[in-house]
């Protein structure tokens, strides 16, 4: 099996589905669509809740994708962070699933980041 797409990985894909949304779609869908495209990509990802929250009260295309890019360059700055302590960053709901089955089984191993 492959490893789970890092953060760099899912943003740069999230930052190519955006821009052609901006370029193929109508000026009345761009805003639906970027939001969706944004749902979906932040989907089990930490803080991927609230942002999803802040992103359909926006009502302006660009500042959905000045959403993303904060969101995605704030990830990517705890993966750093997560990577400098040793601690695993769980990155996809699966994993996000097996650890806390893990924990509650008090079993040890790879734990999520929390910082």
């Amino acid at each position: 099996m492959p490893a789970p797409p890092s953060i760099v990985e899912q943003r740069a894909v999230w930052r190519r589905h955006a821009d052609l949304v901006v370029e193929y779609s109508s000026a009345k869908m761009r805003l639906h669509e970027l939001r969706k495209t944004l749902a979906w990509y932040s989907r089990g990802l930490y803080g991927g809740a609230d942002l999803r929250g802040r992103v359909f009260s926006e009502s302006r295309p660009g500042a959905v994708i000045d959403l993303g890019e904060e969101f995605f360059a704030v990830l990517q700055a705890r993966e750093r962070t997560c990577a400098d302590t040793g601690e695993m960053p769980v990155a996809d709901v699966a994993a996000r699933c097996l650890a806390r089955h893990r924990r509650r089984q008090g079993e040890v191993g790879d734990k999520p980041c929390v910082s």
